[in-house]
């Protein structure tokens, strides 16, 4: 089953009829289900997608994800409007593994992104990371920027270092297993010692 939204009106966008409107939505779609919503009017979902940023970290994007959508698509068929305005494609996993995939994929995806963008002093950037940290995304990590706050890892649950890096290099992992060697939290992420 899918649920396509379109022809929004921009004053939908970023009120709390959108939150609660989706929300509903969301209830109703169950695991491996799609919903396809145009963004055109939403102009910050817009800026982002039009630069080429991953779906998950725009305005939109992230209100999907914390409403459990894990796989995202930004798509348009521009030949003569017949599918319609740019829409974004966000469907729930179909169980916990892929659930689990498909979070891991996002958190590599926005890495790798965050890296190359990681000089950037694009707002937009700036707003993503803070959005991120605001609404508890576990794992803000931009990658491979010596110095910056965002190169280490840390355990969501106690704050306890968990990776310390510098640059690419790895200089300290403190895990036990998949999960935080301090209070025991699960790690999301492949470790290797």
């Amino acid at each position: 089953k899918w649920i396509e939204i379109f022809n929004v009106n921009k004053i939908f966008y970023g009120s709390q009829v959108e939150v609660f409107f989706l929300s509903l939505v969301s209830e109703e779609l169950k695991e491996g289900e799609k919903l396809l919503i145009e963004y055109v009017n939403d102009e910050e979902t817009y800026s982002f997608l039009f630069k080429g940023y991953p779906v998950y970290i725009s305005r939109l994007g992230f209100i999907l994800l914390k409403l459990g959508f894990t796989w995202f698509k930004d798509f348009y068929v521009p030949e003569g409007f017949w599918e319609g305005s740019p829409k974004i494609i966000a469907e729930k996993a179909i169980n916990g593994r892929r659930k689990k995939e498909h979070i891991l994929d996002i958190r590599n995806e926005v890495s790798k992104f965050l890296e190359k963008e990681s000089n950037s002093k694009d707002e937009l950037i700036l707003r993503a990371i803070e959005r991120a940290e605001d609404e508890g995304i576990e794992y803000v990590y931009i990658g491979n920027v010596p110095g910056h706050r965002f190169e280490n890892t840390y355990c969501p649950n106690c704050n306890a270092l968990l990776i310390e890096r510098y640059g690419w290099k790895v200089l300290r992992m403190k895990m036990k297993g998949d999960r935080c060697w301090k209070c025991g939290y699960e790690v999301y992420g492949v470790f290797e010692d």
